[in-house]
């Protein structure tokens, strides 16, 4: 069911923005909140991303079916704005375990929020 949304969901468009990463996402029945699960494959693999890199960093995005559509956007505005940032792309590169690449997220996604906050 999982794979099928995911599936779906990039046949209509890639989810690779480029520089080697991807947002999978997907609206999915029977979960209450989003879920988010972050992967660096050990092998690129083509994605159809429009700068043609294959993705090494895969951040897979699901969402309740019934939630609001606003929450959804402004997530995938966040993960966009954090993939983009060239510092955050250089701590995840180079995380060597799950502990260092959860600071990596943190750290940059409260960056983004509080310059949110000043904008």
């Amino acid at each position: 069911m999982l794979f099928d949304a995911l599936q779906r969901r990039e046949q209509a468009a890639s989810t690779a923005p480029g520089a080697g990463f991807a947002i999978p996402h997907a609206r999915l029945s029977g979960i209450e909140r989003p879920v988010t699960v972050f992967t660096r494959l050990r092998s690129a693999i083509p994605f159809g991303a429009a700068d043609g890199i294959p993705v090494t960093c895969v951040l897979v995005i699901i969402v309740p079916k019934n939630g609001a559509d606003a929450d959804h956007l402004t997530m995938l505005g966040l993960v966009s704005a954090l993939f983009s940032a060239g510092d955050f792309r250089k701590r995840i590169a180079v995380a060597s375990d799950v502990v260092t690449a959860e600071a990596a997220f943190r750290t940059c996604i409260s960056t983004l929020v509080q310059k949110a906050h000043v904008d």
